[in-house]
């Protein structure tokens, strides 16, 4: 089984162009049974998240997104469902902590 996870650094960042269609090439090469991908755009564009991993995967991006409509996707080969997401921003709570930074 072969798993990718990848930190897109979405369209917002410079070089887009050029690096969506070098991370298309790449992962597409790769022929993953599972991709993780963070900073792509799920909310404002989809099916760039489709058009990176090439065809033959199911998609679904995380429920939570930035104002933009960049956040994390996963896109596997077989069937899966979500269970649960695991919020794991810097919030309030996780400052008061034990071990937090601070």
């Amino acid at each position: 089984m072969r798993i990718v996870t990848m930190n897109v650094l979405g369209p917002a960042n410079p070089g887009w162009d050029r690096r969506r269609r070098l991370i298309a090439e790449t992962l597409q090469g790769l022929q993953a049974d599972i991709v993780a991908l963070q900073e792509v755009p799920v909310g404002s564009a989809p099916e760039v998240v489709d058009e990176l991993v090439g065809p033959g995967y199911q998609v679904q991006g995380f429920s939570r997104t930035a104002a933009d409509g960049v956040g994390g996707a996963l896109a596997t080969r077989g069937q899966h469902r979500v269970v649960g997401e695991i919020d794991q921003r810097d919030t309030v709570r996780g400052k008061v902590c034990p071990g937090a930074r601070r």
